[in-house]
C-alpha cells in the first residue's frame, strides 16, 4: 500500500504512485458526487475544500486541512483533523485510545477500520444476538405452515419430507447482514498487515449470513431494541464504510473507499461544539438559526450560530475557514456580518477565522471600546 499526503486546495500531478487509472477513478467519484471534491487539470487533479482520505486499490490519498502557505507538519495537521472529527462527533464511536493501531502511524481510513473491527470483535465476545425469522424449506418434520403447492412439486418422490414455512431462531437478520457486508469490504480493501489479520479473524468467526443484497436502504429497515442497542456504534461505522465504498468505478475495475468532509462545514460544527461545551460555565446559550435570511437556488444567506447571553444581548457568529489577508476581514465578509446583525438585531457580530501559531493576538472592540482577546 502506497500513501500520498496532500493538503486541501493543492494539485496532485500524475507521476510516481499516482497513475492514470487512479486519476480516472477520482474523476468518476467526483462526477458521482456532483463535482464537489476536485477539479480536473491537464496532468492530474486539483482538490477543493474537502478533506479526508481516498483509497483506490493499492493507493491511499490523504487530504489534510491547511489554512496557511507555510511549510507544515503533515502529521500535525492529520492530528488536527482527527481531533475535529472527534469533537464534531462525525463518528460517535470515535475513540482516542488506540490499543493496536498507533495514531502517528495510521492514516484516517485505518483509524476508522480499526474502530469498526474492534467494535465487532467486542460484540462477538459479548455474544451475538439471535432473532426469529420465517424460512421456507424442505424439512424432515412437519412444523409451521405446509406449503401445499411446493410440497407436491418438490416431494413426489421424497415422501418423508415436508415443504413448510416455519420460524427459525438464528443469526440471519439485517443487523448481522450489514456487519458481514462491512467486514467483507474491510477484508478486501485493507493492506495494513495488522488490520488484514484482524479482519481475517473477525471474518472467520462471524456467522455466515447472506449479505449480497445489503445497501444503504437496508439501514432504514433496522430498528434497534433494548437487546440490540449495543450494536449502535458498530452499525454507525458499518454505514460509513458501506456508504463510501465504490466497488467498481466505470472507468475501470478499481475498488475505492472515500471518506471526505467539507472543511467549511467541519470548522463551523467544530466551533459550535466547543461553544456548547462552555455554555454552563460561560452563562450563555448557543444555537443554530431556525430560518434563512435569503435563499435562491443553491445559494443562501444564514449565520452559523447565535450566542444568547440574556438581557437581550445576542451575538451572531459566522465562521470562515481561511486566513484573511493581513489579518483584516474582507469587505464581503464585513457586509455579510453587518447584514446578519441588522436583520436579527444582534448586539455584536463576530467573524471567526482559524488562527496559526504565528498569528498575533486579535482584539475585539465592543461599543464601549472595551478590548476582549480572541
Amino acid at each position: 500500500m502506497q500513501t500520498i499526503q496532500i493538503f486541501e486546495h493543492q494539485k496532485l500531478p500524475l507521476g510516481g504512485y499516482f497513475k492514470e487509472k487512479h486519476r480516472k477513478a477520482l474523476l468518476k467519484l467526483n462526477e458521482l458526487h456532483s463535482f464537489h471534491y476536485l477539479e480536473a487539470t491537464a496532468n492530474g487533479v486539483a482538490f477543493k475544500n474537502y478533506v479526508g482520505i481516498v483509497q483506490i486499490d493499492d493507493l491511499t490519498i490523504e487530504i489534510l486541512p491547511k489554512i496557511d502557505n507555510q511549510e507544515s507538519d503533515k502529521d500535525q495537521w492529520r492530528d488536527v483533523l482527527l481531533d475535529m472529527l472527534k469533537i464534531t462527533r462525525k463518528v460517535k464511536a470515535y475513540d482516542t485510545e488506540y490499543a493496536s493501531v498507533k495514531r502517528r502511524n495510521s492514516n484516517l481510513l485505518e483509524v476508522y477500520l480499526d474502530m469498526f473491527l474492534r467494535e465487532v470483535d467486542g460484540l462477538q465476545k459479548r455474544g451475538l444476538s439471535k432473532q426469529y425469522r420465517l424460512q421456507t424449506s424442505n424439512i424432515l418434520a412437519l412444523k409451521g405452515k405446509l406449503e401445499l403447492a411446493g410440497h407436491i412439486s418438490k416431494n413426489l418422490v421424497h415422501k418423508e419430507r415436508f415443504y413448510t414455512t416455519h420460524q427459525v431462531y438464528d443469526h440471519q437478520h439485517l443487523i448481522h447482514q450489514v456487519l458481514r457486508k462491512a467486514i467483507e469490504i474491510v477484508l478486501g480493501l485493507t493492506r495494513n498487515s495488522y488490520l488484514s489479520a484482524a479482519a481475517g479473524r473477525v471474518h472467520m468467526s462471524f456467522p455466515e449470513v447472506e449479505c449480497s443484497g445489503v445497501s444503504l436502504h437496508t439501514f432504514k429497515k433496522i430498528h434497534l431494541s433494548r437487546k440490540t442497542r449495543h450494536y449502535e456504534k458498530a452499525l454507525e461505522l458499518a454505514q460509513i464504510i458501506i456508504s463510501n465504498y465504490s466497488p467498481s468505478i466505470r472507468s475501470g475495475d478499481s475498488k475505492m473507499l472515500a471518506l471526505l468532509f467539507n472543511m467549511n462545514s467541519l470548522w463551523e460544527q467544530y466551533v459550535f461544539e466547543l461553544l456548547k461545551r462552555g455554555q454552563k460555565k460561560g452563562g450563555y446559550e448557543v444555537s443554530k438559526p431556525s430560518k434563512l435570511l435569503f435563499a435562491i437556488g443553491a445559494y443562501s444567506l444564514q449565520p452559523d450560530m447565535f450566542i444568547d447571553f440574556g438581557d437581550k444581548r445576542k451575538v451572531i457568529v459566522d465562521t470562515k475557514w481561511k486566513i484573511p489577508s493581513k489579518q483584516k476581514a474582507s469587505m464581503g465578509d464585513l457586509r455579510q456580518i453587518y447584514t446578519y446583525n441588522h436583520y436579527w438585531e444582534a448586539s455584536r457580530g463576530i467573524l471567526l477565522y482559524p488562527g496559526t501559531q504565528n498569528d498575533s493576538e486579535w482584539m475585539l472592540y465592543d461599543d464601549d471600546q472595551e478590548k476582549t482577546a480572541l
